[in-house]
């Protein structure tokens, strides 16, 4: 549900004239999301978080649907509950910068938390400053290798190897290094980076190939999911 959340409060919400996305209006949707906002109202578990099984990640999703409309633009009611969601994330971040709110889900949780706080920078935390300290953490040089930037993580397979090159397929995974890449931890973990100070230059050119690789497109047949490949090592 937090993902649809977000989804809809990517839409802009200040504009005051014109339509949105087919026959509905700016007020219509702006409607849409004040009406999804008051279900995650109802959703906040005791300790600040959201959701049950995964509360890292979808904490940070349900703080980020509230982080696009505004923290000054809530009622203080929501205020309150983002205060509390926002103590509950950064509970979670570990020594070496990375969040941990799901077990090993490290690239997911790290890549979402980011994406709430650099939404939520304006949220009075205690003590001051713990927002940009924790993005400044996570970032860092001695995280980011094991939760945000590139690993070599090389699919084994030889023919792979040889026609791409094994630098093409280094891609994130949820946690430690191992033997698959995932693109929804690869997508989250960019999305934070960018959002927080953007991506480095050699995670992007990585990640160029990564996309190319895994692509559908008649132009790109070899693509890992093209017709002459199946999903088996992802």
């Amino acid at each position: 549900m937090a993902v649809v959340v977000v989804g809809l409060a990517m839409l802009p919400t200040a504009a005051s004239a014109g339509t949105g996305p087919g026959t509905w209006t700016q007020a219509d949707i702006n409607a849409s999301i004040d009406k999804a906002l008051a279900y995650l109202d109802t959703q906040q578990n005791p300790d600040g978080s959201y959701g049950t099984s995964d509360p890292g990640a979808e904490s940070a999703l349900a703080l980020g649907a509230y982080g696009v409309k505004g923290y000054a633009n809530l009622p203080p009611a929501e205020q309150t509950q983002v205060q509390n969601g926002i103590k509950y994330l950064l509970s979670t971040q570990q020594p070496d910068g990375s969040f941990a709110g799901d077990g090993f889900f490290l690239t997911y949780d790290t890549g979402t938390a980011l994406i709430a706080l650099s939404l939520l920078g304006d949220v009075p935390t205690t003590p001051a400053g713990a927002i940009p300290t924790a993005i400044a953490s996570a970032r860092s040089t001695s995280s980011a290798p094991r939760t945000l930037r590139h690993r070599s993580v090389v699919i084994n397979r030889a023919e792979w190897q040889r026609a791409r090159g094994a630098e093409f397929l280094r891609r994130l995974d949820y946690g430690a290094p191992g033997s698959r890449s995932d693109e929804s931890n690869t997508g989250f973990a960019l999305t934070g980076l960018e959002l927080t100070g953007g991506v480095p230059t050699d995670v992007a050119s990585i990640d160029v190939g990564w996309q190319q690789n895994v692509q559908q497109l008649t132009s790109n047949p070899g693509g890992f999911f093209g017709p002459q490949r199946r999903r088996r090592s992802l």
